[in-house]
């Protein structure tokens, strides 16, 4: 009427500006997708971490058979020198 936008109009170029998520407000697909993906990291950091912890077992598990054969050869040379 005297060039200036009706509270209606004004609204509804807010509303379309939401929607193409020019305004500060994220589309909720976007969003969405977002979560999807931080989970998904999430997920897959703490995947690396159990594999690397299962990897640091079995290596420490390794060593501990190692000393324990060591050991069980220390004693039979022992043995076979206390014997002859």
């Amino acid at each position: 009427m005297n060039g200036r936008p009706t509270n209606l109009e004004l609204l509804q170029h807010e509303r379309t500006r939401e929607a193409r998520g020019q305004f500060g407000a994220i589309p909720f697909d976007t969003v969405t997708k977002r979560e999807e993906e931080t989970e998904q990291e999430e997920e897959e950091e703490e995947e690396e971490e159990d594999e690397e912890v299962e990897v640091e077992v079995e290596e420490e598990e390794e060593e501990v058979e190692e000393e324990e054969e060591e050991e069980e050869e220390e004693e039979e040379e022992e043995e076979e020198a206390r014997a002859t």
